[in-house]
């Protein structure tokens, strides 16, 4: 298989119910190396939710997660934190910065959880 064809995230019947609320109901979505993708969508039709999903900071009420092949879904909480370290980058619409560091030193902030802190990558 082309490195470009091979499936980097895929959403198998996702469904995410909360009580009454089904926030999303049975999505699937495949992600190949290389795409570019934008989650659009009105005002409480599930995009945060999808996300968060996605993220490894919530689990899907039904349905698979694959990152790289593998089912995240049911993963303990400990092996999703070291998915998101090492496979999930977010841009938090909120930036979530430490306000007393530059914009340089809050990338170098990410680059320590990674043991490669390197100014001149950073810059």
């Amino acid at each position: 298989m082309d490195d470009k064809q091979k499936v980097i995230l895929e959403l198998k019947d996702i469904s995410k119910i909360y009580g009454s609320l089904h926030a999303l109901s049975h999505i699937n979505l495949k992600v190949k190396k290389g795409e570019w993708l934008a989650i659009m969508g009105s005002s409480g039709s599930g995009k945060t939710t999808m996300m968060n999903i996605i993220g490894c900071m919530d689990r899907p009420s039904n349905g698979e997660v694959l990152i790289d092949g593998k089912d995240i879904s049911k993963e303990s909480q400990r092996n999703l934190t070291e998915i998101r370290r090492d496979k999930i980058g977010l841009i938090f619409q909120q930036f979530h910065l430490i306000t007393y560091l530059t914009a340089l030193e809050n990338v170098m902030v990410a680059q320590y959880y990674h043991s490669m802190i390197d100014e001149k990558e950073a810059l």
